[in-house]
């Protein structure tokens, strides 16, 4: 049988055939070709995702073992640890290293143990017992916050970021509804205390440049947690009571360059406190809350944590909160 070209040349039926049959082929070829392509990157992909989550998961093994190793230690060398000043620890930092770093198989792992988480204000306490404003706690942020030379509106929505209640706080308080409305985060009030400082950058009327100016003199630790006395700056230590100065908050510090107050005895003689009536209730000489930061990086893969310690009365270190940091 023959096919009839245009010009009236005829072509063999079977070389037709033939013709079709090399053209199915060919796209036969180039989609298994495709398809081995897809699977090769597939798998590529799986492999290098199977290699990351097995990287995440040694850096979080590396992370625990040193949380293990850091709170025996930090508990064996308590008593030489309990009223170490902030100016003794800079003098032992200027001469060894503070900190932990070890090269380890593909990358390296560091840690360091924050010791001044006391020496900040702790904004859980701004919120008492019951759920509700602390005043006095809500006037000495006032003082840190004038000593730092910023703006006090924002207090009031913070309040209502940790407080139990629905209530706005008057003038300048935010609850649910600032935050689901259009110019809002689309998201509602915790009532509940802050466990990270960043919750801070999410309350109404918290800009950027307000929080990075505070960060540094800031916690947020479990309320009713105290000042240590022997670690605060002179912004801290001002900000105890409008009737210390800053030359007493000066003062202070000399005093425990020489020798830490072991006391509140101690604290109580000094001439910043002495016949002043300030409460020292809100004072101790020691500190229960550290943080322990660590860093690991494996291959291209890198994992930052952090774990709050507590001392406990029978000065049993304790992990009381783990968050990982997204870098």
């Amino acid at each position: 049988m023959f096919l009839t070209k245009r010009g009236g040349s005829k072509v063999p039926f079977r070389d037709r055939q033939r013709g079709v049959a090399l053209i199915t082929a060919m796209l036969v070829v180039a989609l298994a070709t495709l398809l081995a392509v897809n699977m090769v990157s597939r798998q590529q992909f799986d492999i290098h995702r199977t290699a990351n989550l097995l990287h995440a998961e040694q850096a979080r093994l590396y992370h625990y073992a040193i949380e293990d190793h850091a709170t025996p230690l930090l508990q064996s060398y308590w008593e030489q640890l309990e009223f170490l000043t902030r100016e003794q620890y800079e003098q032992f930092a200027a001469i060894s290293s503070v900190g932990y770093q070890e090269e380890i198989e593909g990358g390296w792992v560091s840690a360091e143990l924050l010791m001044d988480l006391q020496a900040r204000f702790n904004l859980n306490n701004l919120i008492g017992a019951e759920g509700r404003a602390n005043p006095a706690a809500i006037e000495q942020f006032k003082r840190l916050l004038t000593l730092l030379k910023l703006d006090s509106d924002p207090i009031d929505a913070i309040i209502d970021w940790l407080d139990s209640d629905m209530e706005v706080t008057f003038p300048n308080g935010a609850e649910d509804l600032a935050y689901m409305s259009d110019n809002g985060g689309g998201y509602r009030t915790p009532n509940r205390s802050m466990v990270d400082l960043e919750e801070l950058r999410l309350v109404y009327g918290v800009e950027q440049a307000w929080f990075d100016t505070l960060k540094p003199y800031i916690a947020a630790l479990p309320s009713g947690s105290k000042i240590n006395i022997n670690w605060a700056t002179v912004e801290i230590l001002q900000s105890i009571s409008d009737k210390i100065s800053a030359m007493d908050a000066e003062d202070i510090i000399t005093r425990r360059t020489e020798a830490a107050f072991e006391s509140l005895e101690e604290v109580g003689q000094h001439t910043a406190f002495k016949d002043k009536a300030i409460d020292l209730g809100q004072i101790q000489v020691s500190s229960d809350y550290f943080l322990l930061q660590t860093a690991v990086q494996i291959a291209h893969v890198q994992r930052l944590w952090q774990s709050l310690l507590y001392k406990t009365p029978q000065e049993v270190v304790q992990v009381i909160l783990r968050t990982r940091e997204f870098n």
